[in-house]
């Protein structure tokens, strides 16, 4: 029931993987990581894994002081396109919204 195919280049991204630079494998798990909990979130409490997916997403910005300030739809707009990211921005409670809700001290 929980079986899952792996796609036909997973050797190809296997190495691509183990040949990044220690801090580039370490973000990427990072992003994994938040993503994995996000599913084992889904149905049951959809807020925190809607909070969760903007983690993950937010896990893959640029490394750097500089890159600090930015957020999920700036990602989106890098790996996507703006007009992602405006779609996702124009959404009835946008996704940074859900995660600084969560995860932001009060």
């Amino acid at each position: 029931m929980s079986e899952q195919w792996v796609p036909e280049d997973v050797e190809e991204l296997w190495a691509m993987f183990t040949q990044l630079p220690g801090p580039k494998r370490d973000q990427l798990l990072r992003a994994g990581n938040a993503n994995l909990i996000a599913r084992s979130m889904w149905p049951d409490q959809r807020t925190a894994y809607a909070g969760f997916l903007v983690v993950a997403c937010e896990a893959l910005k640029p490394i750097g002081k500089k890159h600090n300030r930015k957020n999920v739809y700036d990602v989106v707009s890098n790996l996507l396109g703006e007009g992602e990211a405006e779609l996702l921005r124009r959404l009835p409670i946008p996704p940074q919204l859900t995660r600084h809700r969560l995860f932001s001290p009060w």
